[in-house]
């Protein structure tokens, strides 16, 4: 079952090419210890952003977010915080490799930076694959998911996944 997405914008990283090691700070990048990531999250960039953020909320980025280096230690700190959902312009091809493999949900929306404001409540609708503007009454058509993508989320990333379809072949060759 995919997780609902309805929250507030936390955060708008509106740069294009954002490295997402800056998010934590580039001396953690071999940190693997969420609380440590969650502690130093958003320190450089937003001070007060673990005092205003709540579960459920969401980023959102410019183009190619995710630049650089894939680690994987800023989103998991912003995460740590609750943050359930990254909407972007676009993401940096190994930051969504490396994110959707973990079952990051991460969702493109062309246009999101022109529309969107922080703060703002939105919902997310799988099945249309729409953004509500929740404050505003608007809403926006994003990218669709491809259903590998999809699976992947609903198994918690790409471990239960693989998993997932291993028992189902299992089954299925008991049943043959």
């Amino acid at each position: 079952m995919l997780p609902k997405i309805k929250g507030k914008v936390a955060y708008v990283f509106d740069e294009a090419d954002f490295d997402t090691d800056l998010i934590c700070g580039m001396d953690t990048c071999t940190v693997a210890d969420p609380e440590i990531l969650k502690r130093v999250c958003m320190q450089d960039i937003a001070p007060d952003f673990q005092k205003y953020v709540e579960p459920g909320d969401v980023v959102v980025c410019g183009e190619n977010f995710g630049y650089g280096h894939p680690h994987i230690g800023g989103p998991v700190g912003l995460q740590e915080h609750g943050i359930s959902a990254f909407i972007a312009e676009s993401f940096c091809p190994g930051f969504y490799r490396a994110n959707t493999m973990r079952g990051t949900i991460l969702i493109e929306c062309p246009g999101i930076l022109n529309e969107i404001k922080l703060g703002e409540h939105i919902e997310f609708d799988w099945e249309n694959c729409q953004l509500y503007l929740l404050d505003s009454g608007r809403t926006i058509q994003c990218k669709p998911m491809p259903e590998k993508i999809i699976q992947m989320i609903e198994c918690g990333g790409i471990m239960g996944y693989i998993r997932q379809v291993r028992l189902q072949e299992k089954r299925q060759k008991k049943a043959d």
